[in-house]
């Protein structure tokens, strides 16, 4: 493979820069990321429950599904979420970090009745994921505040406060 590097102050700059980015990435061991598409994406997995977004243990088709309904999530986009989601549904539907994404889908969509189910049923599926299930709770904690219901929404944080 040959490198053309011009020599043009612009053109050198954005090829360094360019070589930089890829020579770090390839170097970088990667980091277990966790995501709160309600509050952004830590590499700290002690400092805030989230989705884990490693695809690790799926199918190549659920991976996909997956990774195209975070993109509508983060784009809020709700009803392309859910089309997704369902899809994902029909080729896994034990898979709770599906469960979970719909769970933040309804919360996105303010509608925390449908949120508080998808999470509860994440949780059923997710008994070997503490991390995951925290998360489930603390979407609970957060659809019971839309509902106005402050107690068993401080109910639902000490319990995901409980699984970190």
């Amino acid at each position: 493979m040959h490198i053309i590097i011009f020599r043009q102050p612009v053109q050198l700059r954005l090829q360094a820069l360019f070589l930089s980015s890829l020579l770090l990435t390839a170097c970088s061991a990667p980091m277990e990321k966790t995501w709160d598409p309600l509050q952004g994406e830590t590499t700290d997995k002690q400092a805030r429950a989230g989705i884990d977004r490693n695809a690790a243990g799926m199918s190549p088709a659920m991976a996909a599904l997956i990774q195209d309904a975070d993109e509508s999530i983060e784009q809020q986009q709700w009803g392309r979420a859910l089309f997704i989601l369902e899809r994902a549904l029909r080729v896994d539907a034990k898979q709770p970090e599906v469960w979970t994404r719909m769970a933040v889908t309804y919360l996105g969509k303010q509608e925390p009745q449908q949120a508080l189910q998808m999470a509860r049923r994440s949780n059923s599926y997710a008994r070997s994921k503490p991390e995951l299930q925290s998360y489930n709770w603390l979407l609970i904690s957060r659809a019971y505040t839309a509902l106005d219901q402050p107690q068993a929404a401080e109910k639902a944080a000490a319990k995901s406060q409980q699984l970190q």
